[in-house]
C-alpha cells in the first residue's frame, strides 16, 4: 500500500490580482484576490498528491476562498481567509463574516471542515 502526504499551505495577503489557478516547479497554487489592486488576497498552494485529490475550488472573493478534497475516509472543505482588521468599516467586517457563514453552510454535511487563514484577532485587554 502506498502512503501519501499531503501538503497544502494556505496564504494570506497574496496582494495578487485577479483569482484563478497556475503551476509552479511542481505546485498547484490556487488564488483568489481583487481584479485591479494589489490588496488582500488568498491562496492554497498544493503538492501533487494534494493536487489529485482535489475535486474543485471556489475563489468567493479576495478574503475568501474554499476548496474540497477527497480523502481515503471521506471528502474535507478547507476555506482559507484574510479577515478584515479593525481598520476597516463595519460593513466591510459584517459582510465578510456573512460570506463566511454562508461558505460554511454550503459544505456537504458528511465533509470535514477546516478552516485556516488571517483572522486579524485581537487578543488582551488592550485591542487599539
Amino acid at each position: 500500500m502506498m502512503n501519501f502526504k499531503w501538503e497544502i499551505l494556505g496564504i494570506a495577503e497574496t496582494h495578487w490580482i485577479d483569482s484563478g489557478e497556475f503551476t509552479m516547479v511542481g505546485y498547484k497554487i490556487l488564488c483568489a484576490g481583487k481584479y485591479t489592486i494589489h490588496r488582500a488576497g488568498v491562496a492554497l498552494i498544493l503538492n501533487k498528491q494534494a493536487q489529485n485529490a482535489l475535486l474543485g475550488y471556489n475563489p468567493i472573493s479576495a478574503r475568501i476562498m474554499s476548496a474540497r478534497f477527497q480523502t481515503k475516509t471521506g471528502a474535507i472543505t478547507i476555506i482559507q481567509v484574510y479577515a478584515p482588521n479593525t481598520a476597516d468599516t463595519e460593513n466591510n467586517v459584517d459582510d465578510f463574516y456573512d460570506q463566511l457563514q454562508h461558505e460554511v453552510n454550503k459544505k456537504p454535511r458528511k465533509d470535514i471542515l477546516m478552516v485556516m487563514g488571517d483572522l486579524n484577532a485581537k487578543v488582551g485587554d488592550n485591542n487599539s
